[in-house]
This record gives C-alpha cells, structure tokens and sequence, in this order.
C-alpha cells in the first residue's frame, strides 16, 4: 500500500484581543455605571455633611448672640425664602402656615414660641433657647436636605 504524505497539522491563529466580545462590554458598561453612582453617593454624602456642619456652626453663633430670637429668625426667613421667594412678603400667620407646614413631622412648639415673641412689644423671658435653636437646627436641616420635597410643601401650603 501506497501511504500519502500527510501535511503538520496548521492550527489557526489565536484570536485577537480586540474588539472585546459583548460580555466584556457589558462588564465595563456595569463598572462605569458603578462608578459614577459611587461618585454621586460621595459628593451628596459631602454635600449633606458640609450643609450639616453650617447648620451646627450657624446655631452656636446664634447662641453666643445676644439677640438670639431676632437671628435664628432671620436665619429661618433666608433658608426658606430662597426655596419659595413668595414668602419674603409673608405675614406672620403666612410665616408660621409655612413653618407648619415644613414640620410635618418635626415637634416645632418652643421655635412658634420664639416667632410669637417677635411679634410682641414685649418679648418673653421664658422661652427656652436651647430647645427653640434645636427645633431650628432640626426643621434647617429638614429643609434644606429634602429641598425639593420642601418647595412642594411650602407651595402646596402657600398657595
């Protein structure tokens, strides 16, 4: 018998490593897409530890002040006029509707005290400064972290 010579065996070339196959694509479309969620998750965790740090430092100050009534009013009417400006020519009972209806769920009594003061020719001397600057602080924070939430409420509650 005759036998025919056989060629090598040739195997084919490796396969190049670009373009990636799907899989690849989606697994870095995946990283991406976690990336930047991680970024925004930090910069608004740095956002609501700034504004919170602010709130504190604006409160001490207002304690140390000796007009206390007059600035964390004051500080009050800047922070929630600048979501709802319709506010700045607020009357009293406007002033407090809105108030209210910001602290849906915060106790708000000794900060209404204080708002109520303002409006008397002569001021109470028995309202409770810590409690008032802490229902402050809270209702701030409230606000100013859930500001559009807040908007809605002061427009539903404005008009």
């Amino acid at each position: 018998m005759n036998t025919l010579p056989l060629n090598p065996i040739h195997l084919p070339a490796d396969p190049s490593w670009w373009p990636p196959a799907p899989g690849w694509w989606l697994l870095a479309l995946l990283l991406l897409a976690l990336l930047i969620g991680l970024a925004v998750h930090i910069r608004q965790r740095q956002k609501k530890r700034a504004l919170t740090a602010w709130i504190a430092h604006q409160m001490n100050r207002i304690e140390q002040s000796g007009h206390w009534q007059n600035e964390q009013h004051q500080l009050l009417r800047r922070a929630i006029c600048a979501l709802v400006p319709a506010l700045k020519q607020a009357d009293q009972t406007a002033w407090q509707n809105a108030l209210l209806a910001l602290a849906s769920d915060l106790p708000i009594d000794q900060l209404l005290a204080v708002e109520n003061s303002l409006y008397q020719p002569q001021p109470s001397d028995e309202l409770h400064k810590q409690a008032a600057l802490q229902q402050a602080g809270q209702l701030l924070t409230c606000v100013l972290l859930t500001s559009k939430q807040a908007r809605k409420r002061l427009e539903n509650a404005h008009g």
